[in-house]
């Protein structure tokens, strides 16, 4: 049996790439990175992925890669495969979703920690006020009286 990974022939010695279609390169690194990330092993998900990337160049691998990188907290490598997806294939609306929905999910996430933010003490509030008053408030201490002699 050839595959991506054994493509020389073990009798012969014969480099049979050229009989691999880009579908079989696809289907064996999709099925590779599926064993993977049904074992929670995500990473290694990824770099299948990514590895039959570098056989072939198909949509479907790059949004497999997308996925991945997606549930990784990879949004870098996320960005990269959805971008490598041609605009006129039909895998690229599904991979632009994948962004909108990571985006949609790190603006509820910066607006619900805006939210949850303690007010500012009113040191801070006051532009007069001296960075040591508000330490002083943080710590609990009484301010310093300015009339008092200095040591």
């Amino acid at each position: 049996m050839i595959a991506p990974d054994r493509y020389i022939c073990p009798n012969c010695g014969e480099d049979l790439q050229h009989l691999l279609l880009p579908e079989t390169i696809a289907e064996y690194f999709q099925a590779r990175a599926h064993e993977s990330s049904e074992r929670g092993e995500l990473g290694v998900a990824l770099a299948e992925a990514e590895r039959g990337l570098t056989y072939a160049n198909i949509s479907e691998l790059h949004l497999l890669a997308a996925i991945l990188a997606k549930q990784l907290g990879r949004p870098d490598r996320m960005r990269q495969h959805v971008a490598a997806i041609p605009v006129d294939d039909t895998l690229r609306s599904e991979a632009e979703w994948l962004l909108r929905s990571h985006q949609d999910r790190e603006r509820a996430l910066q607006e619900a920690a805006r939210q949850t933010q303690t007010p500012l003490p009113r040191s801070l509030a006051n532009a007069h006020a001296s960075s040591n008053s508000f330490l002083d408030e943080l710590l609990g201490a009484d301010p310093p009286d300015p009339a008092a002699p200095k040591s």
